[in-house]
């Protein structure tokens, strides 16, 4: 097998195997954020709080690429169901520490969980070395990512 360059015709081509793909990873995790009145920007905030104890808001927002005003909305849902809560900085009084309660780590993990069976499963049908390359390619695009270098 030799290594070649995919065409632009092969990188078109596989755009929507990449939206069908992440269809599979987000449905039944969409679903249940759904019955509990919450949505993906809820639980993107969610996973870096809870990947991320202590992080400020603006940690948040520049992890997320969204702005502040998009987070504000969100934090106040999240703070309003004690999903998240925030403590003063000890060393900064300005700053907000955010962490999720104890009912929100179980909303993230059930989340996470219906998210982890579908990689599971195509690890099953490709093996690990699939998913080592297939987690390093991910890798290499986020490097890529222009909002990343904003903050």
């Amino acid at each position: 097998m030799t290594d070649r360059m995919p065409s632009d015709a092969d990188f078109i081509e596989t755009m929507p195997v990449i939206l069908r793909a992440f269809r599979a990873l987000t449905a039944e995790a969409d679903e249940r954020l759904d019955s509990l009145g919450l949505g993906r920007a809820h639980f993107r905030a969610l996973g870096v709080i809870a990947l991320e104890p202590g992080a400020t808001v603006s940690e948040v927002v520049a992890t997320l690429g969204i702005t502040i005003q998009a987070i504000n909305r969100i934090m106040v849902d999240l703070q309003k169901r004690s999903l998240v809560r925030a403590e003063l900085d000890a060393s900064d009084r300005r700053r907000r520490k955010l962490f999720v309660t104890d009912e929100g780590q179980r909303i993230f993990e059930e989340v996470m969980a219906d998210q982890i069976a579908v990689l599971r499963r195509a690890t099953q049908a490709r093996g690990i070395k699939g998913f080592e390359a297939y987690r390093a390619f991910l890798e290499v695009m986020a490097q890529a990512d222009p909002l990343a270098s904003r903050g």
